[in-house]
């Protein structure tokens, strides 16, 4: 896989992991946009979005660790300096991985002001989906005690669930993968069977 597609994941990854898709159709009031930061003030919809990218960078940390470890060995291999031995290559190669995701996670929140991007789409995306009366309700909602905690407890419910999603899903997704590998190898064999005869 080569260092274009990591980036790509990581960017898809990031998107998702602060899930604000769409655009606004119209622009929304004064007292509805100053209606919708206050909801947004009070969901706390920065810090959690924050939460989750870390949660989910971290997630992430051994996957790019290997798919760096992977494009840096072939790159060595292919320039020649991979001439030393084997046991300095793996420490040469393991070296630059992780220097390169330490830096990944420390710059991507200098790069990305997340802030102002979830301010900007978020906004336009609780005034396409919410009138002004269903965010004024939401505003009561967050301000009680069952809606502070439901906040506190987003990105909990949020790393839990998909935590236990994965749990559930990934022997289904290997053993569906390996089913897939086999019948493909079967053919291949199948059809060098028959370029022998």
């Amino acid at each position: 896989m080569k260092i274009r597609s990591v980036t790509a994941h990581i960017v898809l990854l990031f998107c998702l992991s602060i899930a604000v898709p769409a655009f606004a159709q119209d622009s929304p009031s004064t007292t509805k946009m100053a209606l919708i930061k206050e909801l947004m003030a009070l969901m706390e919809v920065s810090a959690n979005a924050e939460a989750l990218s870390s949660q989910i960078m971290e997630r992430m940390r051994g996957t790019l660790l290997k798919l760096f470890s992977e494009n840096i060995r072939k790159i060595l291999t292919e320039e020649g300096t991979a001439k030393i031995d084997a046991k300095k290559l793996e420490a040469q190669v393991d070296e630059i991985s992780l220097r390169i995701v330490n830096r990944i996670q420390v710059e991507m929140k200098s790069r990305i002001n997340l802030q102002d991007v979830i301010d900007q789409i978020g906004s336009q995306v609780y005034d396409k989906y919410f009138t002004e009366a269903e965010v004024k309700d939401m505003i009561t909602f967050y301000k009680s005690p069952t809606g502070r905690k439901s906040i506190k407890l987003i990105p909990k419910l949020f790393s839990e669930t998909m935590q236990q999603v994965s749990l559930a899903v990934t022997p289904k997704i290997q053993s569906y993968f390996d089913e897939v590998f086999m019948d493909e190898m079967k053919k291949i064999r199948a059809k060098q069977g028959e370029q022998k005869q």
